[in-house]
């Protein structure tokens, strides 16, 4: 898991953790680590259908993929 993972879990409010759960942080940082693997080339086409298929499955809306992918 990441640093905003790590972050929230010492330092975060009651009202912060009760907005995501650790698993979940731990989803984001994965698909934000994914999105920057995908945009320097370094993902396998057959992982890279996984990963958006995943994506699809996991996220609210495609807004939220969108909002994923410009960070």
């Amino acid at each position: 898991m990441g640093k905003a993972t790590d972050g929230l879990a010492r330092s975060g409010s009651d009202a912060e953790k009760d907005l995501l759960s650790s698993a979940e942080w731990g989803l984001i940082d994965c698909y934000l680590q994914d999105i920057h693997l995908k945009n320097n080339g370094l993902l396998s086409d057959t992982y890279l259908k996984k990963h958006e298929a995943d994506m699809l499955a996991d996220c609210e809306n495609s807004e939220v993929i969108a909002r994923l992918k410009k960070r």
